[in-house]
């Protein structure tokens, strides 16, 4: 983890579970599960859907906007490997997006426009097919609500000397968007307890998510990402950790 990189996917990672939190994802939960599963939302909302049931169609659905982040990913890294002049200016642009939107879900800014959807509209039912097609209308059609989140990551994208590297940073977005929505799937049983919870102490969620999004943008554009790298190997250290990782 001391690999400045490794702060380059953890950073991807939170700012993917920032955009699940994001006011046009979470609170909707039990509709995009009902709709892709063919459930209805009052069997999802209370909990009495199969697991089983739900977690094929997550899956599919995370699979299509996948799909659609790492080839945004990989476009990226191609893109940046002609602003190599450039780089600290990407990251300083990249940082200012990160606190952007930190600032928007601590409260401090309120841009309501950006939580405006561009959905297609595509009646799929429940098919496999129908699933993954809907993941991939999600990525291209939402990317005005979590644009922030996911512009400040292809930012990073760019940065990356290979499209590999580009497209991985956003595979590991798309798992800090995904895993939420799988485990919602597998614990939907518990769905109506998070949610009622998440309502309740929505400010403050917000409020704390917001605070580290500002946390890692200030440092992104300050260039001092490497102090991230130094917490975590410290705190390994203190854990008797850094001889399991190598360290």
């Amino acid at each position: 983890m001391s690999d400045p990189a490794s702060v380059g996917f953890l950073i991807a990672f939170v700012a993917g579970a920032a955009s699940f939190l994001s006011p046009c994802v979470m609170p909707l939960l039990p509709g995009y599960l009902s709709y892709m599963s063919g459930v209805s939302v009052d069997a999802v909302d209370s909990g009495e859907a199969s697991p089983r049931r739900l977690l094929v169609p997550t899956l599919l659905f995370v699979l299509g906007f996948s799909t659609i982040f790492v080839l945004l990913g990989t476009s990226a890294s191609l893109a940046g490997s002609m602003l190599t002049q450039n780089r600290q200016l990407v990251s300083r642009i990249g940082g200012g997006l990160i606190v952007l939107m930190g600032l928007m879900f601590m409260g401090v800014l309120s841009f309501k426009r950006l939580y405006y959807e561009r959905r297609m509209d595509m009646r799929t039912g429940s098919t496999r097919a129908g699933n993954y097609l809907m993941g991939i209308a999600f990525g291209v059609g939402w990317t005005p609500c979590i644009g922030p989140t996911l512009g400040a990551t292809l930012l990073l994208a760019s940065q990356e000397q290979t499209a590999g590297r580009g497209a991985s940073l956003l595979l590991v977005y798309s798992l800090g968007l995904g895993v939420p929505f799988v485990l919602s799937a597998l614990g939907v049983s518990k769905l109506a307890g998070v949610l009622q919870f998440f309502r309740r102490h929505q400010k403050w969620v917000m409020r704390s998510a917001g605070a580290i999004l500002v946390a890692f943008g200030l440092l992104l554009f300050f260039d001092r990402v490497y102090v991230i790298s130094a917490v975590i190997q410290r705190w390994m250290m203190s854990v008797g950790l850094e001889k399991l990782v190598g360290i």
